[in-house]
């Protein structure tokens, strides 16, 4: 009993933790020599190829080093890095020259070693304190991706998890050191599996570049937050919603032509579909000089393919007929004083094959039957908002979404589902009514 009370230490205690000693401890026993924390290394593998980009990948806190052997085995130059000197000496004997010694608080590796960084079942067993200590380790070392699974939860022992919190919480302290949300996460995580996180929570995320995030640090972001959200750097089921959308607009990717992103706001959902499509070109076009600056300094430095600009989306002048194979345009046309000129245009730049996708809030309004938000000039329910598109275009699906939380339906489930034609005629139960058409 006393040993159990020695290590369940509180957040704010100044006794550091013997990391080594402990995990050197843990390893010896008979119970945990052997075990891994996953129970299909290969689907974990799958999920650190699914960002892409390629280049090589550290495990830290490899513990029995499977995962690091399952990337090797698919042709990933992949690493481990671990503090228990035991696993190190047990990984150097299956695969020698990938295994090494050293902490999660000072790892020895110069700056963006490594592609991508991976750590399962690690972060809840340092002590609070350290964790942003380890966090800033892991962005120092990584140029460009961070994949995290860790538990929520008490670990069987009661001993060796000493941080439980919520995914709320850690993406909030991610986002402090200078991650954001990968744009492909929920690829890897889907929108409505976040609706039931189990004792374990993946969660996906990719380096803000230094300068981006010197230029607009969260802070400057919380200034902004009436007109404009990165929701990259947002936690929550809004946030989510908003990557759904997108994530939506990937099954609809041409095999060619422009990828155009509409009101593209902050350039999140843009990044996320030309990281989708890295051999198409993806622009972004916004009426506002911060978003489009602020999109361009985040999110171009990494994706060759993706230019922002600004414009007026009722005006795509620069955009000559039928060159684009995608619009996805989300809240927007509740934006626009005459929706019918941005129809016009969706239409003649569209290709004869082309697919627009577009959102609307679902009657969005207050008791008084008025739409609260200043911004908006006209609200929609599901036969207004296809009756505007079928006078430029052919409506060929209809999704419904809510994620709860907000004023509509805030008791909600994150749900995104396809509604089946013909369509109800007065259908209420959605937040977001989401359309897919062509020309």
């Amino acid at each position: 009993m006393w040993k159990w009370l020695r290590h369940r230490r509180s957040p704010s205690s100044p006794t550091p933790v013997d990391y080594q000693r402990e995990y050197n401890d843990y390893w010896s026993r008979p119970d945990r020599w052997g075990s891994h924390s996953f129970a299909d290394a290969g689907l974990l593998a799958d999920h650190i190829v699914t960002p892409g980009g390629g280049g090589n990948v550290l495990d830290v806190g490899c513990g029995m080093g499977l995962l690091v052997r399952t990337l090797v085995e698919r042709g990933v130059d992949a690493h481990g890095l671990d503090v228990a000197e035991r696993v190190i000496r047990h990984g150097q004997t299956l695969s020698p020259g990938r295994f090494h010694l050293g902490s999660i608080l000072k790892m020895p590796f110069p700056d963006e070693s490594f592609h991508t960084v991976v750590s399962t079942d690690c972060f809840e067993h340092l002590a609070e304190t350290d964790v942003p200590r380890a966090m800033l380790e892991l962005r120092r070392v990584a140029r460009r991706n961070l994949i995290i699974r860790l538990a929520t939860t008490e670990d069987r022992d009661r001993r060796w998890h000493l941080t439980i919190r919520d995914r709320a919480w850690w993406e909030a302290r991610f986002f402090e050191a200078g991650f954001r949300k990968h744009p492909l996460t929920q690829a890897v995580v889907p929108y409505e599996a976040l609706e039931t996180d189990g004792r374990q929570i993946t969660m996906v995320f990719e380096k803000i570049p230094d300068a981006a995030r010197e230029k607009f640090p969260l802070a400057a972001l919380k200034a902004e937050r009436d007109l404009h959200m990165d929701m990259l750097r947002e936690g929550g089921r809004r946030s989510d919603a908003h990557l759904a959308r997108y994530t939506l607009a990937r099954q609809y990717l041409p095999a060619d032509g422009l990828i155009l992103d509409a009101a593209c706001g902050l350039g999140y959902g843009s990044a996320l579909l030309a990281h989708s499509a890295p051999s198409l070109r993806v622009i972004g076009i916004d009426s506002s000089d911060y978003a489009v600056n602020y999109a361009t300094d985040n999110f171009t430095p990494w994706l060759p393919n993706l230019e922002f600009r600004r414009g007026d989306v009722c005006r795509l002048d620069a955009i000559a007929d039928n060159s684009v194979g995608l619009i996805a345009s989300f809240e927007t046309v509740e934006h626009l004083k005459h929706p019918e000129k941005f129809l016009l245009e969706v239409k003649r730049v569209l290709k004869p094959d082309g697919v627009f996708i577009g959102s609307v809030p679902n009657m969005w309004v207050d008791e008084t039957g008025r739409d609260p938000n200043p911004w908006h000039f006209h609200t929609f329910d599901l036969p207004k908002l296809v009756a505007l598109c079928r006078q430029f275009l052919a409506v060929k699906e209809v999704h419904r979404q809510t994620a709860g939380g907000g004023m509509k339906l805030p008791h909600a489930p994150r749900r995104l589902e396809q509604l089946k034609f013909p369509l109800p005629d007065t259908p209420t139960d959605a937040e977001w009514w989401i359309i897919c058409a062509c020309p």
